[in-house]
C-alpha cells in the first residue's frame, strides 16, 4: 500500500507537468486513500495541499479552501511546520483573489512568513513578500507595496530565483506607472521580460504569459508617453501571445487598446474589427466573472458555514473547559474547606485536652492542699486528744491525794474532758 501511494503520487506529479489536471487529480486522490489506509499523515497533508493547488488553478476556490483547511488541521495537530507555511500562503491567496478579503489575507500571509522564517526558508519568504506587495498594491497602499516588493527582490536575487525577480519587477513597474514614472516602469518591464523568457518552472504558467502581460503594460506606458506607434506594437505583441495562451482577460484588454489606437489614427475599419473582438471576449469574460461571483457566493456561504461550525465547536470546547475549570475550583475549594475544618477541629481538640490537663492539674493541686490541711487537722486533733488524755491520767492518778471536798470537782472536770 505504501508503494502504491508513492506510485500514484509520482504519476500525479507527471500529470501536472503535462498540464493534465483532471488526470493528476485522480492520481492524487488514489494516493491519498493509500496514505490514509497506512495512516501516513505527513503524506496526507502533502497530497491535500497539491489537490488544493489543482482546484485553485481550476478556479474552484471553495474546494481548494476545503483541502487547505483540512490539511492545516492535520498539520497543526502533528506539528508538520514544513507544510503550514505553504498552506497559509495558499489560503491567503484565496482570501485575495477570490474573496477580496484583504484583512484575512494579510493575517494569513503574516503567519506564513513567520513559519518560513522559523524554518530558514528564504525562497518562500520572498514569495510571501511578493504576495504582500501585490496585496497592498490592490489596496492602493503603494508605499507599503513597494517596501514588500523590494524585500522580495532582495531575497530572490540572493536565491537566484529568476521567476520571482521577474514577477517582482512587474509589480514594481505597475506602481511606478501609477506614480507617472513611465520610463522607469518600462525599465523594470524590460528586465522582467528577459527573466520570464528564461523560466523553466513546470508548475508555473507558460513563461509567455508573463511576457504578454509585460507587453501590455509597456503598451499602456508608451500610450501615456504619447509614443503611439510603440504602444500599438506592444499591444499587438501582447494580443498575439494572449491568443496563443487563451488569456481571455488579456485578449479583451489588448484588443480594446488596439481599437483605441486605430480610432486615434482614424482607421475606422481596423478599430471596429478589434472593438468587436474586445466585445466578444469581454462578454465571455463577463460571463466568467458572473460564474465566478456565483461560485464566490457559494464558496463564501460554505466558508462562513465552516467558520461558524468551527466557532461553535470552539465555543463548546471552551464551555467544556470552563465547566471542568469550575469543577476543579469546587473540588479544590471543598478540599480546602475540609482541611480548614479538620484544622479547626484538631485545634479545638488540642485546646480541650490542654484545658483538661490544666483542670486535672488544678484539681490535683487542690487535693494535695486539702490533704495537707486534713493531715494537719488530724495531727492537731490527735495531739489534742493525747494532751487531754495525759491530763485525765494525771488528774486520776492524783485525785486521792486531794481533800475529800475537792474530789467531786476534779471528777466533774475529768468527765468534761472525757
Amino acid at each position: 500500500s505504501n508503494f502504491n501511494g508513492e506510485l500514484y503520487r509520482s504519476l500525479g506529479d507527471i500529470a501536472i507537468k503535462q498540464d493534465s489536471m483532471n488526470l493528476a487529480e485522480q492520481y492524487y486522490l488514489t494516493a491519498y486513500e493509500y496514505f490514509k489506509e497506512q495512516d501516513k499523515q505527513r503524506d496526507q497533508v502533502m497530497v491535500m495541499n497539491v489537490l488544493g493547488n489543482i482546484e485553485y488553478m481550476r478556479n474552484k476556490y471553495s474546494q481548494a479552501m476545503d483541502y487547505y483547511l483540512e490539511a492545516v488541521k492535520l498539520a497543526e495537530r502533528n506539528s508538520f511546520d514544513e507544510f503550514l507555511g505553504h498552506l497559509y500562503h495558499n489560503i491567503a491567496g484565496i482570501n485575495v483573489d477570490f474573496q477580496n478579503n484583504y484583512t484575512d489575507a494579510i493575517k494569513n500571509f503574516s503567519v506564513a512568513l513567520e513559519l518560513f522564517k522559523s524554518n530558514g526558508d528564504s525562497v518562500n519568504m520572498a514569495s510571501v513578500y511578493h504576495s504582500l506587495g501585490s496585496t497592498y498594491q490592490k489596496m492602493g497602499d503603494t508605499i507599503q507595496s513597494l517596501n514588500y516588493y523590494y524585500e522580495a527582490k532582495e531575497f530572490d536575487i540572493k536565491n537566484n530565483n529568476t521567476d520571482g525577480i521577474a514577477e517582482t519587477n512587474f509589480g514594481i513597474a505597475g506602481i511606478k506607472s501609477l506614480s507617472g514614472a513611465y520610463k522607469e516602469s518600462n525599465n523594470y518591464l524590460y528586465d522582467a521580460i528577459k527573466l520570464f523568457t528564461k523560466s523553466n518552472n513546470h508548475y508555473a504558467p507558460p513563461p509567455s504569459t508573463g511576457v504578454s502581460k509585460c507587453y501590455e503594460a509597456l503598451a499602456s506606458n508608451y500610450y501615456q508617453l504619447n509614443n503611439i506607434d510603440s504602444s500599438l506594437y506592444y499591444f499587438k505583441e501582447a494580443y498575439k501571445i494572449a491568443k496563443q495562451n487563451n488569456q481571455i482577460s488579456l485578449i479583451a484588454s489588448t484588443s480594446k487598446g488596439i481599437a483605441k489606437i486605430w480610432d486615434f489614427k482614424s482607421k475606422t475599419d481596423s478599430a471596429y474589427f478589434y472593438y468587436k473582438i474586445f466585445k466578444t471576449y469581454s462578454d465571455s469574460l463577463l460571463n466568467k466573472e458572473n460564474i465566478k461571483k456565483l461560485a464566490f457566493q457559494d464558496a463564501q456561504f460554505k466558508y462562513e458555514k465552516k467558520l461558524n461550525e468551527e466557532h461553535q465547536r470552539q465555543l463548546r470546547e471552551n464551555e467544556k473547559e470552563r465547566l471542568n475549570y469550575i469543577i476543579l475550583i469546587v473540588v479544590i475549594g471543598a478540599l480546602v474547606l475540609v482541611i480548614i475544618i479538620m484544622f479547626l477541629l484538631l485545634k479545638l481538640w488540642k485546646n480541650k485536652v490542654k484545658r483538661s490537663h490544666l483542670e486535672q492539674k488544678a484539681l490535683k493541686s487542690e487535693l494535695e492542699t486539702r490533704n495537707k490541711e486534713l493531715t494537719t487537722h488530724v495531727m492537731y486533733q490527735v495531739r489534742k486528744n493525747e494532751f487531754t488524755l495525759s491530763i485525765i491520767k494525771k488528774l486520776q492518778s492524783n485525785i486521792y491525794k486531794l481533800k475529800t471536798e475537792n474530789r467531786g470537782l476534779i471528777e466533774n472536770i475529768i468527765k468534761d474532758l472525757e
